[in-house]
């Protein structure tokens, strides 16, 4: 059986392609898938991806969390740790949680503070400057 699309009813000339979210200002976020990987160091890291929640015409973007390993000095297993935990606390999973980050993640929202960045390979993009606990 084939399918037959009627393009009118579509409203295709009305979609644009996706831009940054504005920067420096509060933006509320949503989980919409999770990677997982090792780093060209040997330590493992993930990485979120975001929808700007009630803004389709935004642009989806990652965010690069290491997570802590005895590989690393003090001093980087202290930062990995603090910012892991902020990233837990923005989207309001409990510290002592077992955690499957590829699964447990998706559909969890946060607020943040975007940066943009104009990237030579896909123009400006955002990232996180930083993560907001809401109380």
């Amino acid at each position: 059986m084939s399918l037959i699309l009627d393009l009118n009813d579509m409203e295709l000339n009305k979609v644009e392609e996706p831009k940054a979210a504005p920067a420096d200002v509060e933006t509320h976020l949503r989980i919409v898938s999770v990677r997982t990987g090792i780093n060209k160091n040997g330590l493992p890291y993930f990485m979120p991806r975001f929808e700007v929640v009630g803004h389709p015409e935004y642009a989806q973007f990652s965010d690069y969390v290491p997570i802590p390993d005895a590989q690393q000095s003090e001093e980087e297993r202290y930062r990995t740790t603090l910012r892991l935990k902020r990233f837990l606390n923005a989207v309001g999973v409990p510290l002592t949680a077992r955690l499957d980050l590829e699964n447990d993640l998706i559909g969890k929202e946060c607020w943040a503070v975007l940066g943009q960045e104009d990237n030579p390979d896909y123009g400006i993009q955002n990232y996180v400057k930083r993560y907001i606990t809401r109380a």
